[in-house]
């Protein structure tokens, strides 16, 4: 389902609740609309400067994907503590692991947010419904999602559109700091 503003902002506040590794990953989840491991699984290393490289085994779909990070979205990582392990949202003894157990998160965000019949997919949704009302075509939404394009063009078609992906996400980010505000 799509979340509603209201709904968004009642998540992204009870966020503020949980730790850090867990309410960055809320956050950058909505910022840019990776699916939840996806985003879990983030690396420094493979974050080139405004610019996130996800691997093809970083994916759910075994496809490479660069998605710009927003201001709102560099700002995040940056303010994360960089404990010389890879993942930017760790877990474990020793923190060498990402985050995982979600459900734990959830319970507490749905309780403190008073939002229940929602997933952390319908995070995805919300972004990629968002970027609609903000008037970018289905074609953009895809790239951002990492949708797979069946179609035959895509094979010919080798431009990474990071403009046009850079573009809609920051556009995104800064309509999120209207609904959170």
């Amino acid at each position: 389902r799509v979340l509603s503003d209201e709904e968004i902002k009642a998540i992204w506040n009870a966020s503020e609740h949980l730790t850090q590794s867990y309410r960055s990953w809320l956050k950058l989840s909505l910022l840019c609309g990776q699916r939840e491991m996806e985003t879990a699984s983030m690396r420094w290393s493979r974050i080139e400067g405004d610019l996130w490289h996800l691997s093809s085994n970083d994916t759910k779909n075994k496809r490479e994907n660069v998605l710009p990070l927003s201001k709102q979205a560099r700002t995040l990582v940056e303010a994360l503590d960089t404990t010389g392990n890879d993942f930017l949202f760790t877990s474990g003894r020793i923190g060498d692991k990402p985050i995982n157990g979600f459900s734990k998160a959830k319970k507490q965000i749905d309780k403190l947010s008073g939002v229940t019949d929602w997933r952390f997919h319908d995070l995805r949704a919300a972004v990629a419904t968002n970027l609609g009302k903000l008037g970018y075509d289905r074609f953009t939404i895809k790239l951002i999602l990492n949708h797979k394009d069946t179609g035959v063009t895509a094979i010919y078609d080798r431009y990474t559109y990071l403009a046009e992906k850079r573009e809609a996400l920051q556009k995104w980010a800064d309509r999120l700091d209207d609904i959170v505000r």
